[in-house]
């Protein structure tokens, strides 16, 4: 199966893009295992995160930062924060890989 999105980069595929993909994909998965769809729910908050369509922590408050100017440029202040959260998605998704339990 080819999945192809349209954006704002010369090869016709935003970062934001894939990102959005990638979160139609993950609603898509289900399982029995209780554990394994708490990790897949985690994983899919750290990707709405990155997109900024959920808020973040500061102290004690809950913020928007702006995460993105466009499809596919970081805003200079907080964009990094895109990357914090990718790296917490990609641990859920390895510890969830490697669980011999999940099918």
């Amino acid at each position: 199966m080819v999945y192809v999105i349209y954006g704002e980069s010369p090869f016709g595929v935003s970062p934001k893009g894939f990102k959005r993909h990638a979160l139609m994909l993950l609603a898509d998965v289900h399982s029995r295992d209780r554990h394994a769809m708490k990790q897949i729910r985690a994983i899919t908050e750290y990707v709405k995160r990155s997109l900024n369509e959920h808020p973040h922590r500061e102290g004690h408050q809950w913020k928007r930062f702006p995460l993105w100017t466009d499809g596919s440029h970081l805003d200079e202040k907080h964009g990094h924060m895109v990357f914090d959260e990718e790296k917490k998605a990609a641990r859920e998704l390895l510890k969830l890989l490697m669980d011999k339990t999940f099918a």
